[in-house]
C-alpha cells in the first residue's frame, strides 16, 4: 500500500526532500536547461551568451532571455 504524506505520496515526498537538499545554483543554469525547449518550440536562432540566451527570429526581432535570483 502506498503511504501518503499530506497531499504527497512517498515518491513525491522523497523528490521534494531531495530538491530541498540541492545546492544553490545560478540563473544561467535555468537558461541552459530551457535552451533545448526554446529551440524545439520556436523557429529562431538560439545562442548561449555570457549573460543568457540570445534569440534571433526570422522577422528581425532579437531577445535576450535572462534569469536572476530574487
Amino acid at each position: 500500500m502506498e503511504r501518503k504524506y499530506g497531499k504527497l505520496n512517498e515518491e513525491q515526498w522523497a523528490a521534494m526532500l531531495e530538491a530541498m537538499r540541492e545546492e544553490k545554483f545560478v540563473g544561467l543554469r535555468i537558461v541552459e536547461e530551457l535552451e533545448p525547449i526554446i529551440k524545439e518550440f520556436f523557429v529562431c536562432e538560439a545562442t548561449m551568451v555570457d549573460s543568457g540566451l540570445k534569440l534571433e527570429f526570422l522577422n528581425g526581432q532579437k531577445f535576450l532571455l535572462l534569469v536572476k535570483e530574487l
